[in-house]
């Protein structure tokens, strides 16, 4: 009797993720803006990098949004452990699967950055500083220096910036 109703309940859970699924299913390209020339027309694009995004096996937007900057348009990215959304273009080309991976490093690398590694780093000018904040974040701090605001990490913007640029980026007004 237990096997029955273990069987009977797997059953019914089962089917019921497989409606949840279909039912969650949304346009990519409604949903993350790209910005796209005037006069191009992006629909096989989009569809293409659609596709691509909903065969990863999460955070879709964002592998749908990386499809497009890889066919050369441009659009924000969330750049992880800065969390900053930030617009991306690149400068030469990439793999989707490549500009996820630079987005991670490079936003590992901005958040754990200390001043040697500004001081390192080319300065950034005021309009890429404001490209990138400030954002309406809770504060932040690193246990040493006082909070300021997650938006106003002059260190991590700069940072975030070289390293964009060593990986073929530049940042752009988001879209």
């Amino acid at each position: 009797m237990m096997a029955r109703t273990t069987t009977f309940v797997l059953g019914l859970a089962l089917t019921g993720l497989g409606l949840t699924g279909c039912a969650s299913v949304e346009s990519l390209s409604a949903k993350n803006r790209v910005r796209v020339p005037t006069g191009v027309d992006s629909s096989a694009d989009a569809t293409a990098c659609e596709a691509w995004a909903w065969s990863q096996p999460r955070h879709h937007g964002e592998h749908y949004k990386a499809c497009m900057i890889a066919r050369g348009y441009q659009t924000w990215m969330d750049v992880r452990g800065v969390d900053w959304n930030v617009g991306i273009a690149q400068t030469r080309p990439h793999d989707p699967s490549q500009i996820m991976q630079d987005m991670v490093t490079c936003g590992r690398k901005a958040d754990k950055a200390t001043l040697a590694d500004a001081q390192a780093a080319p300065p950034i000018t005021p309009e890429q500083a404001s490209l990138l904040g400030p954002e309406d974040h809770a504060p932040y701090s690193n246990g040493v220096l006082p909070e300021i605001p997650r938006g106003e990490r002059p260190i991590a913007k700069r940072v975030l910036v070289h390293c964009l640029h060593e990986h073929g980026y530049e940042v752009v007004p988001r879209t």
